[in-house]
């Protein structure tokens, strides 16, 4: 076993809020602790060789949606949660779909805007996709993250709580949590539950 790693799952918390409560029926954390020693305390981060090996085991396709700039928004595909911010993971087709409706809006938007300086008829632009309407005021709504989940898309958002916990995932799928479980076994990482983020030592 992996005695200086551990798996922690723990609720959203109260402080410090990125999603609304409505959320938190579904909504769950997950973070990832190492170098722990004998009083508990060690550094988070999905950073270690085990910690990243459960990542890409557990979050297949992981992409993480890149927001260049105030005006361009795109999907990359990475191998680890390090920033703040939206991944998507799971089925590659539908992840391909929501990549190309991206850059369908994006170009149409981009060839209406050179049009209209040389006074050319626009083409309508297409719904404005889910992706884009997920953030107001710094925080995730509600009612576009249910949309994302209600069409079968894995989500998960990426936040950095201090001085516990470090980068944290928010999760809304109870079963990932099976496979969450499943290659924390695999690879001999402790997985622990915590009933609130103060009983996460400080770092």
């Amino acid at each position: 076993m992996v005695v200086n790693e551990k798996l922690i799952k723990f609720p959203i918390p109260n402080w410090n809020r990125i999603t609304n409560p409505d959320l938190d029926s579904m909504a769950y954390c997950l973070c990832y602790q190492y170098n722990i020693n004998c009083n508990g305390y060690g550094p988070y981060g999905f950073n270690t060789y085990f910690a990243k090996k459960i990542i890409l085991k557990t979050f297949p396709n992981l992409m993480y949606l890149d927001k260049q700039n105030s005006e361009f928004i795109s999907l990359k595909h990475v191998k680890n949660i390090q920033k703040n911010g939206i991944y998507l993971y799971g089925d590659k087709e539908k992840l391909d779909l929501i990549y190309s409706e991206l850059n369908k809006y994006y170009l149409i938007k981009k060839k209406n805007e050179i049009k209209s300086k040389k006074m050319l008829s626009q083409e309508p632009l297409p719904s404005k996709p889910l992706l884009l309407d997920l953030i107001e005021d710094n925080k995730y709504k509600s009612e576009v993250i249910k949309k994302i989940l209600h069409l079968d898309y894995k989500i998960l958002i990426s936040h950095h709580y201090m001085p516990e916990a470090g980068q944290t995932c928010i999760l809304f799928e109870q079963n990932i949590l099976l496979k969450l479980k499943k290659y924390a076994f695999y690879y001999n990482v402790p997985f622990v539950e915590t009933s609130s983020i103060d009983q996460l030592k400080a770092w």
